[in-house]
């Protein structure tokens, strides 16, 4: 502004810094990929917690059937993982069926949810503990 108004005057203009910061950090979760024999008779799963470490965090977990199918080679698993404070590490355990089978390896996916968001997901292969050739009888 140049030119006021009658009666209005120019000032000294005042610079003003403002620095935003946020004590929010996203939550970010992690679980590797993992292979298991199928007469292991359970997996165990860890999940990696990053960035915050101070406070209180949920992540909610699932496994998904891909060439795997829950019922025939592992139980379905789903819950939710609670991190305390400094807590960087917590474990899902997925209850593996050993069947006579023999069908070679099978993968399902474990998927870390939030709020409905994905916030990581992993592999879990199971490895077949049959060997040999199978033949089926046909009529």
């Amino acid at each position: 502004m140049s030119n006021p108004s009658p009666g209005a005057s120019l000032g000294t203009p005042n610079i003003v810094t403002i620095r935003i910061t946020s004590e929010d950090i996203s939550p970010h979760f992690s679980i590797g990929n993992y292979t298991f024999s199928e007469n292991a008779g359970e997996a165990r799963l860890t999940v990696v917690r990053g960035n915050d470490t101070l406070n209180l965090m949920t992540v909610e977990f699932a496994t998904h059937d891909d060439t795997a199918k829950a019922g025939l080679d592992y139980t379905a698993t789903s819950g939710v993982l609670e991190f305390k404070g400094s807590e960087r590490t917590k474990e899902i355990v997925i209850p593996l069926l050993n069947n006579d089978r023999l069908d070679g390896f099978r993968q399902l996916r474990i998927e870390l949810k939030d709020s409905g968001v994905v916030m990581g997901s992993g592999l879990l292969t199971i490895r077949d503990n049959e060997t040999g050739v199978q033949l089926n009888r046909t009529k």
